[in-house]
């Protein structure tokens, strides 16, 4: 292989390996903004205080309902 051949190749690795990295890292961070946005509406099994907003939600209807706003 010529010498310019190689250093093709070396580039085309280093931006394959480079695009790999940056896939792998924007996946992660979607992946740890879906469980927050997860654990923000439906509530954390590890926080017994927070049901999430779909229960907060449900409980200011019914407080809402009895004392007839809605």
């Amino acid at each position: 292989m010529t010498p310019t051949v190689q250093y093709v190749i070396a580039v085309a690795a280093a931006i394959t390996a480079t695009a790999a990295v940056g896939t792998l890292g924007i996946a992660a961070t979607m992946w740890r903004n879906q469980k927050r946005i997860l654990r923000t509406i439906f509530g954390a099994e590890q926080n017994e205080a927070w049901d999430g907003l779909v229960e907060m939600v449900l409980r200011h209807r019914e407080v809402l309902e009895e004392e007839g706003h809605l």
